[in-house]
């Protein structure tokens, strides 16, 4: 078989796919917040290491809107086919500092695709919109 003419599904094994998922290192959205808050303030990294990982951690400030937006912006994400991960943090023109994570598990097909296709409009609204989402979600306790 020529790999250019290769077929995901003659090869994919979801069933696979999803115990070696398994075996990926856990951690929980409150470690994540844990260390997002302390990259937000600058204090996570020494600076010597800092001044490598900050432009592949804040890739998001490539972008125009961002730098009008924001003092600065970082984050990382990851994903298989039945998880959905993402952690960002933020601090505005104004000072004001926000983190985000959200992890999705056993999540498959359907859920997959509609939760990666607006995570990124969710992320922008939890960031520009802060106070509205805050307001939002603390109805939600």
């Amino acid at each position: 078989m020529n790999i250019r003419n290769a077929l995901i599904s003659e090869w994919y094994n979801s069933e696979f796919d999803k115990i070696n998922s398994k075996r990926f290192t856990h951690s929980t959205t409150s470690e994540y917040i844990s260390i997002l808050e302390q990259m937000n303030r600058g204090s996570y990294f020494p600076s010597h290491v800092w001044a490598y990982l900050q432009p592949i951690i804040e890739w998001p400030m490539k972008f125009e809107n961002n730098q009008a937006r924001f003092k600065h912006v970082g984050g990382k994400g990851g994903s298989t086919a039945s998880i959905l991960t993402y952690a960002f943090y933020a601090e505005d023109k104004e000072g004001n500092k926000m983190e985000l994570a959200a992890f999705f598990n056993d999540i498959e097909g359907y859920e997959t695709m509609k939760l990666s296709n607006s995570s990124s409009a969710f992320q922008l609204a939890m960031f520009t919109e802060g106070a509205k989402w805050k307001k939002k979600l603390q109805q939600l306790h």
